[in-house]
């Protein structure tokens, strides 16, 4: 059984890195604005208060036939962190830590909001017409005290998905600034989305349906992870829940080492808006040092946009490094895994996938096409509720 460890920003992260690694993700490709799926959906939102001990509980009931669903958590404080202790079935069943193994990052104090997905991998029981869902969450400030009296806010979105492993998905595409004006940046973009969508098609099992917006803002985008009101505001405008993806100029990733070509919200992010209901692109990062887009820069793009499209479903790095040590893999058991970095990238199982930490040098001064992913991790994206 694989450990999970949740505490490096890396696990967001595509780096574009100097020497053996660069960056590598998935491809995609532009589309319509069709309206949403048609899989019978449902919201709803509940509020506790925390007690004295810093904790607040909910429970609730489903539709007939759901067959997954999601739910964030929110304090109206930016000052505060949340983290899910308990997410139960009234039959026992334990969606947060099954067997005590860590599987998401809704079990780690988040700042202000966290989500979870139920079911999140394939191993997961599915959900019993009839039970009964109990959901709680621990409440700190910044220095490690249970904060009581304050509010929470759970929204719950389920559906009645018929294939778990199979569907449509749902992608946001928002261009910030003049970044959507320029048609050789506009054109590299539309071809990198054709990557995404052959990706995701083949590897996935999804249909990318895209929107595209144009939208005011910064050149340099806030880092999503962290929270602005910024992705709010702006997921708010297309269709929900969806992937948002925001494209700038660059994404300010301050203490991130290397070179951050793109950034998501949360594994998973949450699926409607919210201050981290984005993912963050650097078409500066994109198009390399001489500013202009060559193929293999088009196809990294499009496999970064794949790779962060990822994470905001729920997917891990199937591995992570500390220098030339692995300190951390996913909770998936299909992927493969390995004890450092050399032993790592000669693992084409590995250094093929399309969540590989960053991209692998092929030997002649480009990077290998890394557009692979296991069954266990597309039952990962197929489960989470912007999939239909």
């Amino acid at each position: 059984m694989k450990s999970l460890n949740p505490y490096f920003l890396l696990a967001f992260t595509l780096l574009l890195s100097i020497g053996l690694f660069g960056c590598a993700v998935d491809s995609g490709s532009d589309d319509s604005n069709d309206d949403n799926p048609t899989e019978s959906e449902g919201v709803f939102r509940l509020s506790a208060t925390t007690n004295d001990r810093g904790v607040a509980t909910v429970s609730f009931d489903l539709n007939q036939g759901t067959t997954k669903f999601s739910i964030t958590a929110t304090v109206n404080d930016d000052d505060l962190f949340l983290r899910f202790i308990d997410l139960l079935a009234g039959n026992g069943v334990d969606y947060l830590n099954p067997g005590r193994q860590e599987i998401s990052f809704a079990d780690t104090f988040s700042r202000f909001i966290n989500v979870a997905s139920v079911p999140s991998r394939r191993v997961d029981p599915a959900l019993v017409d009839g039970e009964r869902y109990t959901a709680s969450i621990e409440l700190e400030d910044d220095i490690g005290n249970s904060v009581s009296g304050e509010t929470i806010t759970f929204e719950v979105i389920s559906k009645s998905d018929p294939d778990l492993n199979a569907g449509t998905l749902r992608v946001n595409i928002y261009f910030v600034g003049d970044i959507g004006q320029e048609q050789t940046t506009r054109s590299a973009i539309s071809d990198a989305l054709n990557t995404f969508r052959s990706i995701y098609s083949s590897a996935g099992g999804l249909t990318i349906i895209v929107s595209e917006f144009e939208i005011d803002g910064p050149v340099v985008l806030p880092l999503p992870v962290s929270g602005d009101d910024f992705y709010r505001s702006g997921s708010g405008i297309g269709p929900s829940p969806a992937v948002n993806i925001f494209i700038a100029g660059d994404v300010d990733a301050a203490g991130v080492s290397g070179e951050v070509l793109g950034i998501a919200g949360g594994i998973p992010a949450p699926p409607n808006p919210s201050e981290r209901s984005g993912l963050a692109v650097s078409i500066f990062a994109a198009a390399g040092p001489d500013g202009i887009f060559s193929s293999e820069d088009i196809r990294l793009l499009g496999e970064t946009l794949a790779h962060e499209s990822g994470h905001y479903l729920g997917l891990f790095h199937p591995i992570d490094f500390s220098g030339s040590s692995v300190v951390a893999t996913d909770p998936l058991d299909d992927t493969a895994s390995c004890g450092f970095i050399t032993e790592c990238i000669s693992n084409d199982d590995l250094a093929r996938n399309l969540m590989f930490p960053s991209p692998v040098s092929d030997g002649s001064g480009g990077f290998i096409p890394q557009s692979v992913l296991t069954s266990d991790q597309r039952g990962v994206m197929n489960r989470y509720i912007v999939a239909n």
